[in-house]
């Protein structure tokens, strides 16, 4: 009988183990029973995993990985980054006891997701983050700015008003509060 393990030794070594905190940014399904999680981590900055049989009802980590939920996370790299171990580190109570501060993080969070680059570790945003979701503080501003949207010398995009109150998730623009109102049908615009 052959041995297995020189092949499974090779087949290791082409992998690469990764071990870091991670705030979950969205939550997509890849398959009938595969989920894939998009997170945003302190070092490998915002990657997506795949979380193998995350759709099955007895999966032991779907839950962990909820949007907004910071997790200690294991992946594993070889075509693609795929989750082996999830803790759960923090829900961030104060924000999910607040229905308006958390359909404002789940916002913020779906705007980082499609926005943000994938694999650029930013350890002051995520330190900015972490914190403002762990104290109950979600500052649109200081995330936008930090991703490259300073609203402090912007004008609307319609009206070209100096009085900033409003993002447009969608065309990327700063708005004030009349042409923010009227774009609401339309597409999705972050109050700021």
């Amino acid at each position: 009988m052959k041995s297995i393990a020189p092949q499974a030794a090779r087949y290791r070594k082409n992998m690469t183990e990764y071990v870091s905190k991670a705030i979950a940014l969205g939550v997509y399904l890849r398959s009938e029973k595969d989920k894939e999680v998009s997170f945003f981590s302190e070092k490998l900055g915002k990657f997506k995993a795949t979380l193998v049989s995350g759709a099955k009802i007895t999966s032991k980590f779907s839950q962990h990985c909820d949007v907004l939920n910071c997790v200690e996370t294991r992946v594993v790299y070889k075509s693609r980054f795929t989750v082996t171990d999830v803790l759960l580190v923090n829900r961030f109570p104060l924000v999910r006891g607040n229905i308006p501060m958390l359909k404002r993080a789940i916002m913020l969070a779906h705007f980082l997701d499609k926005n943000m680059p994938d694999s650029v570790p930013d350890a002051v945003f995520w330190h900015n983050l972490y914190s403002g979701l762990d104290n109950g503080i979600i500052d649109f501003h200081k995330h936008l700015a930090r991703l490259g949207y300073d609203a402090e010398h912007a004008s609307c995009f319609m009206c070209k008003s100096r009085n900033i109150k409003a993002f447009s998730f969608q065309t990327q623009d700063f708005l004030c509060e009349a042409c923010g109102f009227k774009m609401r049908g339309n597409e999705i615009v972050l109050n700021i």
